[in-house]
């Protein structure tokens, strides 16, 4: 099963990074290093709570094709781009509606009761989890004012890491985030009173 996943993350990590490379304005809060922290995570809380790795690295490392396509809700659109890639690697086709299930409703926008899965609540919090800590900060930054190219506050970015704590499917998922999550309002804060 080691070799499989070792195989299936470095061939799945070539796809992200052509999804990158392939786009005219890439999500720089969404590149292939993202990927590689979702996957950490992912198996981080598997150990805990279950759920298929197999399904769980294609997930992780094809999450985000459609994001660099300039789309904010993109999961059903990665989903899509991931089904003939997972095809034509000779997945396992048992396992493919997994993957695409749990892809197409990572979005933050879409509504809790849709993951149902295991590995869509694990992908999902794996995802969310990327935007705490010193990680989660820069992501901040890059998308606000790389991506988006506006101003957003320090009190925005607290609703926002208020919001995506409040998300999280698992309990473990709290246990370890918490920390990271707590650097990142801490951080925002004392950035509200510097600007004040």
């Amino acid at each position: 099963m080691m070799a499989s996943l070792k195989r299936w993350e470095s061939l799945f990590a070539g796809y992200a990074q052509r999804a990158v490379d392939g786009s005219r304005r890439p999500s720089s809060a969404h590149l292939l290093d993202h990927c590689r922290r979702v996957w950490r995570r992912c198996k981080a809380l598997s150990r805990r709570v279950g759920g298929d790795p197999e399904v769980l690295v294609a997930a992780a490392y094809l999450h985000d094709l459609a994001r660099h396509r300039g789309l904010v809700v993109h999961g059903k659109a990665s989903a899509k781009l991931a089904k003939p890639i997972l095809a034509k690697e000779g997945f396992p086709s048992e396992k493919i509606p997994a993957v695409l299930s749990a892809i197409a409703v990572h979005d933050y926008q879409t509504p809790a009761r849709m993951r149902k899965t295991v590995e869509a609540m694990v992908l999902y919090d794996a995802d969310k989890m990327d935007v705490f800590g010193a990680i989660g900060v820069k992501r901040h930054i890059l998308y606000f004012y790389h991506d988006k190219r506006e101003k957003a506050t320090a009190a925005d970015n607290i609703r926002i890491l208020q919001r995506k704590w409040g998300s999280l499917h698992l309990k473990e998922s709290r246990k370890l985030a918490r920390k990271d999550y707590e650097y990142a309002v801490d951080y925002f804060r004392r950035l509200g009173r510097q600007e004040g």
